[in-house]
């Protein structure tokens, strides 16, 4: 643990975790995680926002720093970026779509 998370109350780390920058769209879509044209995981899109996607990726199948974001919903590919991860869940910033 970072030592300014040590110095930050209980409270102040819960009310951190819920400010949000940008509105978020709940949803569950099938994707898959590609890397130099190879897949190597599924995933769910949880939720969308104007800053990202929150990816839920089982622990086993964790994605590279930048990789490709693929599902049938879209007609493209998305370049990803991982900003954060926890156990299950990766945020991603989107860097291009490709077509």
């Amino acid at each position: 643990m970072t030592a300014a998370l040590r110095e930050k109350p209980a409270s102040g780390l819960i009310e951190k975790s819920c400010e949000r920058r940008a509105k978020r769209v709940r949803c569950a879509i099938p994707a898959k995680i590609e890397f130099q044209g190879v897949r190597l995981a599924d995933c769910v899109i949880k939720d969308i926002s104007s800053s990202g996607l929150l990816l839920y990726v089982p622990r086993a199948q964790w994605p590279p720093h930048t990789f490709q974001l693929a599902s049938f919903v879209f007609k493209n590919e998305f370049q990803v970026q991982t900003v954060w991860s926890n156990r299950e869940h990766v945020g991603v910033k989107i860097l291009t779509d490709q077509k």
